[in-house]
């Protein structure tokens, strides 16, 4: 690669030549990938989607043409194929995930390692609430255990209620 190859390539979109394999194997497997990194961090699907070809489209359009033009297959079939690919592996792998077996859980976040972050869509739940003060004061209570956390904002009301929001992890 160098300036001058991006100086030519810049703006000119080719069908590349590449072996099937990388067209039709890398190219949809690694989109998937993508597709699934957004859908952990919380995406919509047509997010995620969106997300991918705009992802794909930067890598195509300003990293990829110092050695070769931007290729107009390999946007789609990443950034496309590969959300499909990932819409289908998402729900192989949370059906894996949720069938109680341990080989089928592996399996499942092998097919999609986005799973195995703390913040996948889905396992991480907040929500607010107000708590009696005295319970908040209280952190040994069995009832508010650790995985509450409270704001700070007007915790000394009047009436002995203060408000928390709730943290809790499914894995």
């Amino acid at each position: 690669g160098s300036f001058e190859n991006y100086r030519h390539n810049f703006g000119h979109f080719v069908f590349d030549k590449d072996n099937p394999f990388w067209n039709w194997g890398i190219h949809p497997y690694s989109g998937s990938q993508i597709y699934l990194f957004y859908r952990a961090n919380g995406y919509s699907r047509l997010q995620a989607l969106k997300m991918s070809f705009f992802q794909d489209m930067l890598f195509e359009c300003l990293i990829e043409i110092y050695t070769e033009p931007p290729s107009i297959q390999d946007i789609y079939q990443t950034a496309v194929l590969g959300s499909i690919l990932g819409y289908g592996l998402e729900h192989l792998s949370m059906y894996l995930i949720n069938s109680g077996s341990f080989t089928g859980k592996v399996v499942g976040h092998i097919l999609n390692p986005s799973t195995l972050f703390w913040f996948y869509e889905g396992k991480v739940e907040i929500y607010p609430s107000l708590l009696p003060t005295r319970a908040l004061n209280d952190r040994k209570s069995n009832r508010y255990s650790d995985d509450t956390f409270t704001s700070h904002t007007n915790h000394n009301r009047s009436d002995g209620w203060a408000p928390a929001l709730f943290v809790r992890m499914r894995l």
